[in-house]
């Protein structure tokens, strides 16, 4: 009869069995990934196919191997080779792979890889327009993060030669594909961030998506986003997109044409500044006219302000002021002496009217007069006779001796009665 064992001793001893194969400790195997899970443990379960589906094998990735193992979205439908080792789930007696590191499987998958990173790095808003720093118009001191012995850094400095001598240039070394390369960017950058630097170029010539995919690593697009210093990506020839590309404030289409965008030519610059120094002349003429007119202005009103303009605008009222009373005064004058002459002119042709009036009545009552007076009736031998000047109306009413005074045309005599 054979010996029995305990479940839990067979499954004990496939696995010691399983865990001491040299090849099932150290495997990596392709498949097509499904049934994939993120459990807040912060482990990935997934089960990885055969691709006509003919085995599957289940997978385990520990929280603790995932920052360093899987630098990617994990999808169902997606190609990939786990690198791990096969370990047994004593509890459900189960075997599994236990993955350390899993990548896309191919060099299409790259392509896939590229699209995924773009799209969560664009999620999160890295590649917006919103935060991109604008490029300085006149940067003289510039950084490089690329290869010490490759053909970009000469053609930079070869551009940079050309169009501006002045400007100068900060050289990070750096690997820019293979292990380890997106790393030494990372690094340049923040070497030369620290600096204060005006601009800092990245880039690499031209190559496969494989090669340039130093320049598709999160990390150093989170590294370009949080940058202080503008930073141009040219990596590649003109048609090549890396998410540095997308994540930099400016992309050129190669390291020659980012050399181009960040180095301003020293002749236009000279030409700038004369044009400039041509205007603000100009402006400063003008500004010039503009104050002096408003300083005669000010002049002028301070002079309407100050006592002896106060003083002599109201003596040159008074002047005038006099002027028009003499004026008045002589029209008055000469109006009143009008008249007065007319009113003379007047007085005397009333006073000769009223004289001749007068006249003619005192002819009419003389001629009147005399026609009524004694004397004229004493002329032709008449007289009256008369007492103390009284006449003597009865002759016999004198006495002999009496005095009596006899008046006649010519005069009169004093005569005695006598009889």
């Amino acid at each position: 009869m054979n010996k029995e064992y305990t479940v839990d001793q067979v499954v004990s001893y496939i696995k010691r069995m399983i865990t001491s194969d040299y090849m099932l400790s150290n495997i990596s195997v392709k498949g097509t990934v499904s049934d994939v899970s993120y459990p807040a443990s912060g482990n990935v379960f997934f089960t990885l196919e055969n691709d006509d589906k003919s085995a599957v094998i289940a997978c385990t990735m520990f929280r603790s191997s995932r920052a360093g193992g899987l630098k990617f979205k994990l999808e169902a439908g997606q190609s990939v080779v786990v690198s791990g080792r096969i370990s047994i789930y004593e509890k459900k007696g189960n075997y599994q792979l236990i993955a350390n590191e899993v990548n896309l499987a191919g060099l299409g998958d790259f392509y896939v890889r590229f699209e995924q990173i773009k799209k969560e790095l664009a999620a999160k808003g890295l590649f917006d327009e919103a935060h991109k720093k604008p490029i300085p118009k006149y940067a003289l001191r510039i950084g490089v993060v690329t290869s010490r012995t490759g053909a970009v850094i000469q053609d930079i400095k070869n551009v940079t030669a050309r169009r501006n001598p002045y400007v100068r240039l900060y050289l990070y070394p750096s690997l820019v594909e293979g292990d380890g390369a997106a790393s030494t960017i990372v690094k340049g950058i923040n070497a030369l961030d620290r600096l204060g630097l005006d601009v800092i170029i990245i880039g690499r010539g031209g190559g496969s998506i494989n090669d340039l995919w130093a320049f598709n690593d999160e990390e150093l697009a989170y590294t370009i986003y949080n940058a202080d210093t503008p930073i141009i990506s040219g990596t590649g020839h003109e048609v090549d997109y890396t998410i540095a590309d997308y994540v930099a404030d400016l992309r050129a289409p190669t390291p020659s044409a980012a050399a181009e965008l960040a180095v301003f030519r020293w002749e236009d610059y000279l030409y700038e500044l004369s044009h400039m120094e041509e205007v603000l002349n100009q402006r400063l003429t003008r500004r010039v006219k503009d104050y002096r007119a408003e300083l005669d202005r000010a002049h002028l009103r301070l002079n309407k302000l100050s006592p002896m303009a106060k003083v002599a605008e109201r003596k040159h009222l008074l002047q005038d002021m006099k002027k028009d009373i003499e004026i008045l005064i002589n029209d008055k004058v000469k109006l009143y002496k009008e008249q007065v002459a007319d009113s003379k002119k007047s007085l005397d042709v009333n006073i000769k009217q009223l004289y001749d009036k007068r006249y003619n009545q005192v002819s009419i009552t003389e001629a009147r007069l005399k026609g009524l007076s004694p004397l004229d009736k004493l002329i032709n031998g008449f007289g009256y006779v008369s007492v103390d000047d009284k006449p003597v109306k009865d002759i016999t009413k004198l006495n002999k001796g009496d005095r009596v005074t006899l008046t006649m045309s010519g005069g009169s005599r004093d005569l005695e009665v006598v009889d």
